[in-house]
């Protein structure tokens, strides 16, 4: 393991991102893996709404207060109908909290968040369970893309 105690793996498809993190926790060796759009927006559907608050299952294990400082955008029945907040709290049990409120007609609504990170970060993030908005420690990183050979590909 490199001097860092903290190494990932990412590989950057098309579609997604794939990011494996290695690490030492309490003496052990830990593998884990997240995957992720290569665009770095995260979609979901809102399925309850109280004022500010909104909850979404696909959220659920999000690392608490992950989201803060990113925005979500909602959409309407036309692009014209989307609307942007940003997104202040969020909890590991799959809620969000928004600096305004979003009105009861979203109900069943869909979204994608956005922050200013690319897709690997992002899955650095989420990994290591730190929020987007804070400063990674010293890392280890191997970046590879399918990308190109994708394109070469599909011409």
């Amino acid at each position: 393991m490199s001097p860092h105690k903290l190494e990932f793996w990412i590989d950057v498809g098309g579609t997604f991102t794939d990011c494996i993190g290695h690490f030492l926790q309490s003496g052990d060796s830990v593998y884990t893996r997240h995957k992720l759009l290569s665009s770095g927006l995260t979609p979901g559907t809102i399925k309850s709404l109280n004022g500010t608050v909104l909850f979404d299952p696909l959220r659920i294990g999000d690392p608490s207060g992950f989201w803060a400082g990113a925005e979500i955008t909602v959409s309407g029945k036309s692009v014209s109908d989307s609307q942007t907040w940003k997104i202040v709290d969020s909890e590991d049990h799959g809620e969000l909290t928004l600096d305004n409120p979003l009105p009861t007609s979203l109900l069943d609504s869909h979204y994608e968040i956005h922050s200013d990170l690319q897709a690997p970060l992002m899955g650095i993030h989420y990994l290591l369970g730190i929020p987007l908005r804070d400063t990674l420690p010293p890392i280890s990183l191997r970046l590879g893309t399918t990308r190109g050979t994708n394109a070469l590909l599909t011409r």
